[in-house]
């Protein structure tokens, strides 16, 4: 996450995996989720880092302001 003056925010997650049960629809699974998200102001450079205390966190990727994306391998249901 990185956040500043109005606009700005962004953030992506990366790595993760899903599992859930939607009412109607079964269960879902997948084995890779990204997640990205940059404010109308908040474009990110590819390598940018963010720290908090002995934590880090680099950009793998540009985002471009005004993104939002969400992306799905390995979809099942």
């Amino acid at each position: 996450l990185r956040s500043g003056a109005a606009g700005t925010t962004a953030f992506e997650l990366a790595n993760g995996t899903l599992t859930a049960t939607v009412d109607g629809l079964g269960n879902l699974k997948a084995t890779s989720v990204a997640v990205q998200y940059a404010g109308t102001a908040g474009a990110v450079a590819a390598g940018t880092k963010v720290s908090v205390g002995s934590q880090s966190y680099t950009f793998s990727q540009a985002i471009a302001a005004n993104t939002v994306a969400f992306t799905l391998k390995g979809f099942s249901a």
